[in-house]
């Protein structure tokens, strides 16, 4: 059996999992050239601490958390898609309850595997192989299958947004560089602040005007990836999907009928 004829419904909900991802990107990119962010500085005369601040004016599209939603489901199903054609292959039933099998630890895990509807060990000991458990080597899907799960109940809203302006000094009242700060990421949903403590009042701050920040999404503190950049993430679970795909393409093509 070749493996191009096969597993096509569990390629093509990958793509259309990648479709929302480039959507998501083309989303926030767009929120981004909108300028929705003010740069400035602030001082505490106290401690003589001054900080490189930055404020958004807008929040972020609604859109996100959706088409965020939509990748993750679409991923997920391409996983059910998977077990649903190998267990029809196997001539067995496939029903309500055929789904990619996940676990919270490898003993729970290998009983579902063990316990799928299917007549033939091979099939088992290859669902085995992926470890899909938390922790396990397969731990990308056993997180697909918990995001997914989050979203079922509830939208997956991102929590913090990373800026990292490209070059942020401190001056001397004479024109001077004190310190230069480099590109520091200010991380918060509503703004931020990074400083330098006890200089002189007098010191003001600059960024570099030739250049903008860079931005990013990340979740909140959700179970699987905390705190993570958002796209990188999901772009990294596309990757293990579609390796995912051609294990299942590989072994079928290759067992014994």
């Amino acid at each position: 059996m070749s493996p191009n004829t096969i597993f096509q419904g569990a390629k093509l909900k990958l793509e259309w999992a990648k479709h929302h991802i480039a959507n998501l990107e083309a989303t926030f990119r767009a929120y981004v050239d909108l300028n929705p962010y003010v740069l400035g500085s602030k001082e505490n005369p106290e401690t003589a601490t001054k900080m490189a601040t930055i404020r958004y004016t807008m929040e972020l599209p609604s859109d996100i958390a959706l088409i965020l939603g939509d990748a993750v489901h679409n991923l997920r199903v391409a996983l059910d898609h998977t077990v649903w054609e190998l267990i029809g292959l196997d001539r067995d039933t496939q029903d309500h309850y055929t789904q990619f099998l996940t676990g919270k630890d490898r003993v729970s895990y290998e009983a579902s595997c063990n316990g799928i509807k299917t007549p033939r060990d091979d099939a088992k000991k290859f669902l085995i192989s992926l470890a899909a458990y938390k922790d396990g080597g397969g731990n990308d899907l056993y997180a697909i299958a918990r995001l997914d799960n989050i979203d079922k109940h509830t939208i997956i809203i991102p929590a913090m947004t990373a800026c990292t302006p490209p070059n942020v000094q401190l001056i001397r009242p004479g024109g001077s560089v004190w310190w230069e700060m480099g590109s520091p990421t200010f991380i918060s949903p509503l703004g931020g602040a990074v400083g330098w403590g006890g200089v002189d009042p007098a010191n003001t701050v600059q960024f570099d005007q030739n250049r903008k920040p860079t931005f990013a999404i990340g979740f909140g503190k959700i179970e699987v990836f905390p705190e993570d950049p958002i796209i990188p993430t999901l772009l990294h679970l596309a990757d293990a999907v579609g390796e995912t795909i051609g294990k299942f393409a590989e072994f079928v093509g290759t067992r014994a009928w």
